[in-house]
């Protein structure tokens, strides 16, 4: 694996991930607290730091080499070779490297420094829920030379002297400030340690805790070729054909932080920020098990949904949670999207057994909705706020497009895997809903004058066609239930209206677009979602414009893969395409874009 390497940078990051839902994000150049009087070296934001699972347990560590702070201002480089972060820094005229190394399968931590020079560092840890129920009791403990650190989660460190002196810092983060969140942040710093390398170890326990940091500090040399090899594995296993060297590189990032974004059996929505080791959402996590499926990762593919299609999670109407924990079912489109990718993975595999052990909660799932939430003309309802366009400003109450695309596919495919009247059932119910499914067809309307059709964005419960222009028809397209003429003409409106790093979810012609982000107002009023464009991609190519789907849908998130935050797509940018709004790397984003180069490379 080359090395990437830039000058530190405001607004980047890289996401350094032991695929077990261990994330530490660490910005390309932190900052300083212009707020508090010693002016310390901190974070940009409360997101920066180590996580494990949602928790975040270590903000970040001060050090000093040769007496000098390592800080912004004598910082000079940030690389990485997926396997370490590193960050140099120029000391008096020599150049010292900073090595921060996570290994593979394991809670633990390494930092190294390269240098004759004396090294002291301060590891400090997340304190924010001291006076919370999740808090404390936030204490040390000596054991030999090392120091266990103890609050929600355990930390072993250790690896040189230890000098014992607690302190409690104030953290003041810029980019939080700008946001308005001025919560009060603290971090717990119980110890400087002489030494050029500390070790973490972490765990839920004391013991899983000192076995971690034994681990790490007595293999670490072994754990580092692991990750190294797996890197390397990684990167010849998924290597793309048919596209240029700067793409290739691209999507192979974008596969490894995939991979490493996984949290055991299911798929979290993203893995940094408020996000970070939480279970994700039904509809992120269908969505972006396509990619799965197009990366041969059948087995994992069958683990997550296997842990998102169960029985046991149902509710009454038969529809499956849109979050685990707690349970939630404020989705209405969550579960066709779960059924969708259970029939398809079928289908790839032939895996008939792993149906049949689905079966029951396939037929509750449709049944449910046959019987709860179609209206006369088979098209299902959606209450407010339950489609993935779900802020109090767009509720879109009544019968979404992508919802009836959604219902009417999975009758197509389970009327085939069914054997039994449930199969001529579904067929009935698909035919019925296609055969009304002309109603949403519509022309796009712009300044007065009518344009080309497409499909409306909504049928409300008063029978009202919604004609916004959103890429909600991408969805139906995706679904093969739109005929050829109308399929061309929907790309289109989409190229010449709604492309642009993602696509944008309102058209700028529409009276209620967003240019800027300002919130929840514009959350689905024009920003620019990367996860919709291999929707248009895989339509494009199977139209004949392959070249077209490069340049307008895949290029430009290959460019914010390379020049932004190495491997990480965020899951929003506002409508001008200008800023990110989210988390830097976003599962589905990055599912997109793997699925759209290998549509490319067909």
């Amino acid at each position: 694996m080359e090395v990437l390497e830039r000058e530190p940078a405001k607004g980047v990051d890289f996401l350094l991930s032991n695929g077990q839902g261990m994330f530490l994000l660490m910005p390309a150049k932190q900052c300083r607290n212009e707020r508090h009087r010693e002016k310390e070296v901190e974070n940009p934001s409360k997101w920066h730091g180590l996580f494990l699972g949602s928790t975040k347990i270590v903000e970040g560590w001060n050090t000093r080499v040769g007496g000098v702070v390592l800080s912004p201002e004598n910082q000079i480089s940030f690389a990485t070779d997926l396997t370490t972060i590193t960050r140099s820094f120029d000391i008096n005229g020599t150049e010292v490297c900073e090595e921060i190394f996570i290994p593979n399968d394991s809670f633990s931590l390494s930092i190294r420094y390269a240098t004759n020079k004396p090294v002291f560092i301060q590891p400090e840890f997340d304190i924010r829920f001291k006076y919370s129920e999740r808090g404390g009791p936030y204490e040390y403990k000596l054991v030999g030379s090392d120091v266990l650190v103890s609050g929600p989660l355990y930390a072993m460190v250790g690896g040189g002297r230890a000098k014992v002196g607690e302190q409690y810092r104030y953290k003041f983060y810029s980019e939080d400030w700008t946001r308005k969140d001025t919560s009060d942040r603290w971090a717990y710093a119980p110890a400087e340690f002489e030494t050029s390398q500390l070790f973490m170890g972490f765990g839920g326990s004391k013991e899983e805790a000192i076995s971690n940091f034994a681990r790490i500090k007595n293999y670490y040399l072994q754990l580092k070729l692991e990750r190294e090899s797996d890197v390397t594995s990684v990167f010849e296993r998924h290597r793309p054909e048919n596209v240029n060297r700067q793409l290739a590189l691209a999507y192979r990032l974008a596969v490894y932080q995939l991979l490493k974004i996984q949290n055991g059996s299911y798929l979290p929505a993203s893995g940094d920020r408020w996000f970070a080791g939480d279970e994700g959402w039904a509809r992120d996590t269908a969505v972006s098990l396509e990619a799965f499926f197009e990366l041969g990762l059948f087995d994992t593919a069958k683990k997550i949904l296997d842990y998102w299609v169960d029985e046991g999670k149902q509710r009454g109407d038969g529809r499956l949670p849109n979050k685990i924990e707690p349970l939630s079912y404020n989705s209405s489109d969550g579960t066709l999207w779960l059924l969708r990718r259970l029939a398809e993975y079928v289908e790839l595999t032939g895996d008939m057994e792993f149906f049949q052990l689905k079966k029951k909660a396939v037929r509750k799932a449709l049944g449910g909705v046959a019987g709860e939430y179609l209206n006369v003309d088979g098209f299902v309802r959606s209450n407010a706020f339950e489609s993935w366009m779900d802020t109090q400003f767009t509720p879109r109450e009544g019968f979404p497009v992508e919802l009836q695309a959604l219902f009417i596919k999975n009758c197509m495919l389970y009327s085939k895997l069914f054997t039994d009247d449930f199969s001529s059932r579904l067929a009935a119910l698909g035919e019925h809903a296609m055969a009304s499914f002309n109603k949403f067809k519509v022309k796009y309307i712009l300044a007065g004058v009518e344009k080309s059709f497409m499909l409306a964005d909504l049928i409300n419960f008063d029978g009202v066609r919604i004609n916004k222009l959103t890429p909600n028809q991408l969805i139906a397209v995706d679904c093969g239930i739109v005929d050829k003429e109308l399929e061309k003409s929907i790309l289109e409106i989409m190229r010449e209206h709604l492309a642009g790093v993602g696509i944008r979810t309102l058209s700028p012609g529409e009276v209620d677009y967003f240019d800027e982000f300002c919130g929840d107002q514009s959350y689905h009023r024009g920003s620019q979602w990367p996860w919709l464009n291999y929707l248009a991609v895989k339509a494009e190519v199977r139209n004949g414009n392959k070249e077209q789907a490069r340049k307008i849908y895949v290029e430009p998130l290959a460019n914010v893969i390379l020049n932004h935050n190495w491997g990480g797509i965020s899951e929003v940018y506002s409508g001008n395409g200008k800023q990110c709004i989210s988390p830097h790397y976003q599962t589905w984003s990055l599912a997109s874009f793997i699925i759209s180069v290998k549509q490319l490379s067909k």
